[in-house]
């Protein structure tokens, strides 16, 4: 199995598309700055890895999701593209993976939290009655 290794697992939408991941079952780690940020809780309670930056944290049949913070130049995509791995910008990768799935987006000024809890309540109990 695949083990997804992230470059900036802490940043917003990293650590969301970590825990995603998780969630379906793959394997998920990542490396981020030691500062405590508050987007590493979530992946703390779920048990995913996050480690300190260092090249050796990527191995052989890991694919890298790397942030769009950090440059080819870092040392743990440099070690990814001399092993030959897989290396996907966190953009590509959200994109490519979004297209298994129906997205629905709430914009607007006032009422977003509050629409998206009233969208998910209702498709929540649309799924009920057609499974």
């Amino acid at each position: 199995m695949t083990i997804y290794h992230f470059v900036g697992i802490k940043g917003s939408g990293m650590s969301a598309l970590a825990q995603v991941l998780h969630d379906m079952d793959y394997q998920v780690q990542g490396s981020d700055y030691d500062k405590h940020f508050f987007t590493q809780v979530a992946l703390e309670k779920s048990g995913i890895k996050i480690l300190p930056f260092d090249k050796e944290n990527i191995q052989p049949g890991m694919t890298v999701i790397a942030g769009n913070a950090y440059p080819d130049t870092h040392e743990e995509i440099q070690e990814a593209m001399k092993l030959g791995l897989p290396i996907i910008r966190y953009h590509r990768f959200l994109g490519d993976f979004m297209q298994n799935f129906t997205s629905v987006a709430i914009t607007g000024a006032h009422g977003k939290t509050s629409t998206t809890g009233l969208l998910a309540h209702v498709m929540r109990g649309a799924k009920l009655h057609h499974s």
